[in-house]
């Protein structure tokens, strides 16, 4: 399998699995998200430790990062990073 052809196959699987979920409920499905973290470390130039603590919702990511995230996973920023 091609590496593009990897990263689609990942995509999609995120989509399904993030359908309905706000981001920082992600923490409960471990296997996915260790691929989403590798995702999102490479598409926002964060550091691992970084994208935990966004999952874990210790802190949130700046509004560019939103924007880049919202765009990795094909949801809307308002529904993965609802306001309180």
């Amino acid at each position: 399998m091609t590496k593009i052809a990897k990263k689609i196959q990942l995509r999609l699987l995120l989509t399904k699995i993030l359908k309905k979920m706000v981001f920082t409920d992600i923490k409960s499905q471990p296997n996915e998200r260790a691929r989403l973290v590798k995702l999102l470390m490479e598409k926002t130039q964060t550091s691992e430790s970084v994208v935990y603590r966004w999952l874990s919702g210790q802190i949130t990511p700046p509004p560019i990062k939103q924007k880049i995230i919202a765009e990795v996973l094909n949801r809307p920023i308002e529904e993965l990073f609802p306001k309180p």
